[in-house]
C-alpha cells in the first residue's frame, strides 16, 4: 500500500474541506473548470484538423496540437465527472470528521 505524505494529506483535506464547507461555490468552480478545458481542448483539436486539411506544413506541431486538444478535453471530462459525482459521494462523506482532521493538520 502506498504511503501517504503529509503535505499530501493537508492538500486532500483542504480541498474536502472547500467542498464540504462551501459546496455551491466549490461545485461552480468544478463546473466552470470543466467547461473551459472542454472548450480550450476542442478549439486546439479543431485548428489541428483544420490545419492538417489545409495546409501543407509540417504535420508534427499538427499532432502536437490535435495531442494538446485531447488531453485537455480529457482532464475536462474528469472534473465533469467529479462535480457530478458528488452529490452521492456526500452521502457517504463525514462533514464534522472532515472539519475535525483539517483544523488539526492545518499549521
Amino acid at each position: 500500500m502506498p504511503q501517504i505524505t503529509h503535505a499530501f494529506e493537508r492538500r486532500f483535506l483542504r480541498q474536502l474541506f472547500g467542498l464540504v464547507d462551501d459546496e455551491p461555490r466549490m461545485l461552480r468552480r468544478y463546473r466552470l473548470v470543466s467547461w473551459c478545458l472542454a472548450i480550450g481542448g476542442g478549439i486546439c483539436m479543431g485548428l489541428s484538423i483544420f490545419s492538417a486539411a489545409f495546409s501543407g506544413s509540417d504535420f508534427f506541431w499538427i499532432v502536437v496540437l490535435g495531442s494538446l486538444g485531447g488531453f485537455v478535453c480529457g482532464l475536462g471530462a474528469l472534473y465533469s465527472s467529479a462535480y457530478r459525482q458528488w452529490p452521492l459521494l456526500k452521502r457517504y462523506v463525514n462533514a464534522q470528521s472532515v472539519r475535525d482532521d483539517f483544523t488539526k493538520n492545518e499549521p
